[in-house]
């Protein structure tokens, strides 16, 4: 595995699929700002390029998380704000 392995461009268009148009941490529309595909589980930190550790999230979303939380955001259920 190489960590720095982008995401393959089906995958990033399956995952965005997926996350609906909207940043699954603060609910932000697509339409509104570009989303990008983040790694549930960093690849730093031996996270996979895979759909199942794929979220879509908004730019200070992302950023924010960086790659010290491996929080699903897609789940609904996440204290990574609180």
């Amino acid at each position: 595995m190489i960590e720095d392995d982008p995401v393959p461009d089906s995958l990033r268009y399956r995952a965005l699929k997926r996350g609906g148009g909207k940043c699954l941490l603060c609910g932000l529309l697509a339409k509104d700002k570009p989303m990008h595909v983040d790694h549930i589980i960093p690849r730093s930190k031996g996270g996979l390029n895979t759909l199942d550790n794929l979220q879509t999230l908004c730019f200070e979303c992302n950023g924010g998380k960086n790659n010290w939380a491996d929080t699903d955001f897609r789940t609904g259920s996440s204290s990574w704000l609180a």
